[in-house]
Formats: C-alpha cells, sequence, structure tokens
C-alpha cells in the first residue's frame, strides 16, 4: 500500500521527484512553500508525466527511499525517533517543523564524512553506479553530496555518459533531476545521447533529445494545454483564444526582452518555469478544494518562496510574477517562446541554456553567483557578436582587456553591421511611406477618374439621344462566356474590336473607334487593381511584422490573382518588360513563401529576406505601371 512518506497517511496523490517518496496533499503544502530548489513535487494524476519519470519514482519509493531522509529515526535508542508526525494530527507548526528540519536541513540523514572520501570518493561511487539498476545507492549518494557532472579523469566521462551506455534509463532520469547536463561530451566528442544511440538504446536516446526541449515544451503546454515535438514547433501553439493582439503594444517588453544576455535571459527562463509550476500545482490544490475534499489542506502558496541563494532583487523580481494576471502571464510566456526559437535560428543556441532548470540544490552543492539583479540590466551588444562568432564571454572580456588587436576588429565589424542594418530599415521605412503616399494618391486620382467617367456618360447618352451615331457593343455577353485564366502567363483572348461598317458612315466610325478601340488599358482599370496589389502588399507586410508564417502563403496567392487581374487588362502580344517581370516575381514570391513553411531554421532568415526583395519589387513595379499609365 502506498503511504505518505512524511506522515505515513494512505492514498497520496503527490510525488516529490528528487526526494523519491510520496506525498499527501497536507505534507506536500509545506514541501512548496519550501520551494523547488528543495523538493520538486508533482501531481500524480492531474500533470503529464514522462513515463520513465514516473517508474523513477515508484522505483524508488518502492524500494525505500524514505529512509535515505530519516536515516536517525530508524535508529534504535534515538532522541529523534519519535518525533516524526501521524497522518491523523492536522498541519501544525510541529508537522511542519519536522518536514522541514528532514528536507530542508537534512538532520535525519547518514551525515557524510567528507575527511575519508571526500566529494571525488562520492563522484566516482556515483560514476559506478550509473550503470547498475541500483536507484537507491545513486539516490544515497546524492543525499552525501555527490556531483551528477562529476568527471571521471580515467574512463574520461560522466555518469549521464555511462547511464546512457549502458541502457539505464530510470537512472538517467534521476541523474537529469540532480542536474546532469546533458550536453556534456566525453574525451570521444560525444553527447550521452550519442552513446545512448550508438549502443542501440533508441528510446532512452529518444528521451534524451525531449529532456532536451523540456523547458519551452513545459511553457507550450501550459500555454495551450498540448505537448509540442520539439523547440522548432512552436509557432503551432499560438493560442487564438489568448488574445495576443497586443504583439505592437508589448512591443516595448519584446524590445527588453532581446537585449537581455543569454545568461539574464537563462535566469528569466528558470524564474518563469517555477511560477508554471507554482501555478499549476495550485489550479490542482483549487480543484480538489472544490470536490469538496475538506481534508485537502487550504494553505495556499500565492508567490514563489524565497530562495536563500538568490539575490534579494531576484526573489523580489520572482515573486512579482506571481501578481500577473492570467492573460499577462500567458503573453510573457508567449514572447519568451519567440525569443527562444530567435536566439536558436540566430545563434545557434544549444539545448544547454534549457539544462539548469533540472537542478536540485542540497545542502553541499553551490550555484553560480546571482549577485547583478536580473529585471534592472540589460545586455550590451558585444554580448550578441560574441555568440555570432562562437567567443565565451569570459574570453571575450579577458581579451578586450588586454587590447587585443583582433577584437577591436571584430567591434568594428559590429559596428559597420548595425549601420547597414539600420541603413536597411530606414530604407524600408521610406518605400513604405512612399507606396502609402503612392496609394493614396491612386485613391484621390480613382475618385476624380470616377466624376470624368460620369459626365462622360451624361455626354455620351446625349450624342445618342440627338441621333448622331449608334455604337455597336464589344461583345454579346449571352453568347460569350468570360473565364478566369489559370495562370497569369496563359495566353488571352485579345480585346474584341468593333467590326462596323466605317465606308458607309465615316463620322460614326471615328467616334467608335475611340470609344472600343484600344490597345492599352483605361486608366482607371489600372487604378484599381494597382489599390488590390497594394492593398494584398500591405497584408503580407503585416504578416512578416507579426512573425505568422503560417499566413505567408495565403497572403502571397492573394498577390498572385492580384497580380494577375492586373496584368490581364494589358496586351498580351507581344508582353512589356515591365509586366514580364512583376509576373516573374509574384511567382518567385510564391516559391519563397512556400520554401519558408518547410525549411530548417538556419536557413529561415535567408527565406524572409528574398520574401521582402520579392514583394519590393512588385511594388516597385506596380508604382511604374501607374506612371506610364498615367503619361500616356
Amino acid at each position: 500500500m502506498r503511504i505518505c512518506g512524511d506522515c505515513g497517511k494512505a492514498g497520496p496523490s503527490w510525488a516529490s521527484l528528487n526526494r523519491g517518496i510520496l506525498l499527501c496533499d497536507d505534507c506536500c503544502s509545506t514541501h512548496r512553500n519550501i520551494g523547488r530548489h528543495v523538493s520538486w513535487v508533482r501531481s500524480l494524476h492531474h500533470e503529464w508525466w514522462s513515463p520513465s519519470l514516473l517508474m523513477m519514482v515508484e522505483a524508488l519509493n518502492k524500494a525505500g527511499a524514505n529512509n535515505i531522509w530519516e536515516h536517525t529515526l530508524l535508529e534504535l535508542g534515538s532522541p529523534t525517533v519519535n518525533c516524526k508526525p501521524k497522518f491523523s494530527i492536522s498541519m501544525h507548526s510541529n508537522k511542519e517543523n519536522f518536514i522541514k528540519a528532514k528536507h530542508e536541513d537534512l538532520e535525519y540523514i547518514l551525515q557524510p564524512d567528507l575527511e575519508t572520501d571526500g566529494l571525488n570518493g562520492l563522484g566516482a561511487e556515483l560514476h559506478a553506479a550509473a550503470r547498475t539498476p541500483n536507484l537507491l545507492t545513486s539516490l544515497h549518494l546524492f543525499s552525501q553530496g555527490a556531483d551528477p557532472n562529476f568527471f571521471h579523469e580515467e574512463k574520461g566521462n560522466m555518469p549521464l555518459h555511462v547511464a546512457a551506455k549502458s541502457g539505464q534509463t530510470l537512472q538517467a532520469e534521476l541523474l537529469i533531476v540532480y542536474g546532469a547536463d546533458i550536453t556534456k561530451k566525453d574525451t570521444s566528442g560525444k553527447t550521452p545521447e550519442e552513446c545512448a544511440l550508438e549502443a542501440g538504446h533508441f528510446d532512452l536516446a529518444n528521451r534524451l533529445k525531449e529532456v532536451k526541449y523540456h523547458v519551452p515544451d513545459r511553457l507550450s503546454q501550459y500555454l495551450c494545454s498540448r505537448k509540442p515535438g520539439q523547440l522548432t514547433q512552436i509557432d503551432l501553439f499560438k493560442n487564438e483564444s489568448l488574445a495576443i493582439v497586443d504583439s505592437v503594444q508589448n512591443s516595448e517588453a519584446k524590445t527588453k526582452l532581446k537585449k537581455l544576455s543569454n545568461g539574464q535571459f537563462e535566469r528569466l527562463i528558470e524564474d518563469v518555469y517555477d511560477e508554471v509550476d507554482r501555478r499549476e500545482a495550485e489550479n490542482v490544490r483549487l480543484l480538489n478544494y472544490n470536490k469538496g475534499q475538506n481534508h485537502i489542506s487550504n494553505n495556499s502558496t500565492l508567490f514563489l518562496p524565497v530562495h536563500p541563494e538568490l539575490s534579494t532583487s531576484r526573489n523580489q523580481g520572482r515573486q512579482k510574477l506571481g501578481r500577473l494576471t492570467e492573460k499577462e502571464f500567458n503573453v510573457l510566456i508567449f514572447d519568451i517562446l519567440q525569443e527562444i526559437k530567435r536566439r536558436d535560428t540566430t545563434h545557434n543556441l544549444t539545448g544547454k541554456i534549457f539544462e539548469k532548470y533540472f537542478l536540485i540544490c542540497n545542502k553541499l552543492k553551490t550555484e553560480i553567483s546571482d549577485e547583478e539583479p536580473l529585471y534592472d540590466s540589460v545586455a550590451s551588444d558585444e554580448d550578441y557578436a560574441y555568440a555570432e562568432k562562437g567567443i565565451s564571454p569570459e574570453r571575450a572580456s579577458f581579451s578586450l582587456s588586454n587590447g587585443l588587436p583582433n577584437e577591436n576588429a571584430s567591434e568594428d565589424d559590429l559596428k559597420k553591421s548595425l549601420t547597414s542594418s539600420q541603413a536597411t530599415i530606414n530604407r524600408l521605412q521610406s518605400e513604405i511611406k512612399l507606396l502609402q503616399v503612392t496609394v493614396a494618391g491612386l485613391v484621390k486620382e480613382n475618385r476624380e477618374l470616377k466624376d470624368e467617367i460620369l459626365r462622360a456618360r451624361s455626354f455620351t447618352r446625349g450624342i445618342e439621344a440627338s441621333g448622331e451615331g449608334e455604337a455597336e457593343p464589344v461583345s454579346d455577353s449571352k453568347t460569350q462566356k468570360c473565364t478566369r485564366p489559370t495562370s497569369m502567363y496563359e495566353t488571352r483572348e485579345g480585346l474584341r474590336y468593333w467590326t462596323g461598317k466605317t465606308e458607309e458612315n465615316s463620322t460614326q466610325g471615328i467616334y467608335q473607334r475611340q470609344l472600343f478601340v484600344q490597345e492599352t488599358p483605361r486608366y482607371e482599370d489600372v487604378i484599381r487593381r494597382t489599390e488590390q496589389v497594394a492593398k494584398r502588399i500591405k497584408e503580407l507586410w503585416t504578416a512578416m511584422l507579426e512573425g505568422d508564417v503560417r499566413t505567408f502563403v495565403p497572403c502571397a496567392e492573394r498577390i498572385r490573382v492580384a497580380v494577375a487581374e492586373l496584368i490581364a487588362i494589358f496586351p498580351q502580344s507581344p508582353p512589356d518588360e515591365l509586366i514580364r517581370k512583376l509576373g516573374a516575381n509574384t511567382a518567385r514570391l510564391q516559391i519563397e513563401c512556400g520554401s519558408l513553411q518547410n525549411c530548417d531554421t538556419t536557413v529561415a532568415t535567408n527565406c524572409l529576406q528574398q520574401i521582402r526583395n520579392c514583394a519590393y519589387e512588385i511594388a516597385k513595379a506596380t508604382k511604374l505601371i501607374v506612371m506610364n499609365a498615367q503619361n500616356g
């Protein structure tokens, strides 16, 4: 029978991943208030579990992992033997103090003899245990302070490499929970995933690949209740119900995200991940409470608990996340996911960004210093230059401090690149303004032309009423069926000419030829069709600014239809060079938009640039067509 590891109550519904025990609702509330850095708790029934991770927790609990954390309580004659609370006792200070002493202060574990073994000795034992299915030995070593990333000098690898080669999936899960880095390579240059593939353990290799993207996948799952397959698919999880219309209003916040250095951005993701964990656990607690289960503790965890190893400013920032509304928090997650993909595409960031968030701190493990504030500082431009060149910030700062000329040169290159990018942005903005002015002028001219057409029709009716002549129709609409061409390059039937008997009535023939025999299109037709082309280009440009790749192909198709209608009013034989280029750029735009949806993220930037160039050339050709029609 399964019981709570802290109070012995039957039917636990929570689990502590890094302690390997099951918990009841009352004890779980104290674990949540302590913090995930001490005890990482998850609901057994209301959260998604990887099968191997759940098997690891179940195996540890069944093997008696709780005895590791209550070692001294089991010793005969121990003064603390009777301090463990019973499940009949409700949550009060004694029970809470016991849980904190057991898990936060580690008072009841077998204290390590570091003078005899040392941390290296514990690491070597963990390295040996990783190839066996004995999870309890590994957990005992972790309670003593063993390093999950211990590098064995003789073997040339780490415990996770050993577990991957041996096919020990549960050992790998435990190592990852305690902070093993899946991106580390052994002396032969292989990651744990590659070691598993080489040994034929394909399920374990797939699990390691899944863990690599655990953090963005978890954020995506929280955002839209669906679990994506990998990082490159986060565009598929754009939840329409979020009404994320503030992609324009929230541009300032997105700009601040882009300015964060990689280290600052990682820490922000870690804090948001902890907040997601807190909110999901709180939702489960409220769900159980609303079901009328009166025995459920009503102790809420409204904010993230204080992490003693983090700076005061960062702890304050973490707790401010709890004040965000559901919509505000969802928008923040959405922006973070977009920024993750942008950095992974732009700077080829590896999965090591996401490995920190599995790290569970214990009393004998030190973290990287977090003294600098997270939310009040931004990255310098040099951080992105180092990422592009594959230079670590530490190495770069060392080189700059010594005044090496190659780093000065790279700084000059960066300034030139920034200047060039700014010039391109300014040019595109100028072109957009020019297009807007052109469209406004076309609308005005179109209005004036409509007035002229009305006056011309009145004049025509006056001539027909006076009997000076009667014009025959260009074509019989009842007998002639008009069909739309299947392609913009398909040969179309030319304009029908009026074929009256000009010899019998020369005055009538001259007048009718002026009305119906036109080799060039009417100016108002050109204006009407160019307005449609400009409108469709503007729709594509809006989609590019919003980053919605899924709408590129429909936008390109609408542009093709508008361009085809514009080309249709011009003589087909021989085609004008400007018309030919317009059609070619339209076809190229469709190809590039289709390629963008299927291309690799490494070439997506190039595809976007090609799409911009095609749209620019189409707009430019449209403008020249309007000018030629006006001068003609």
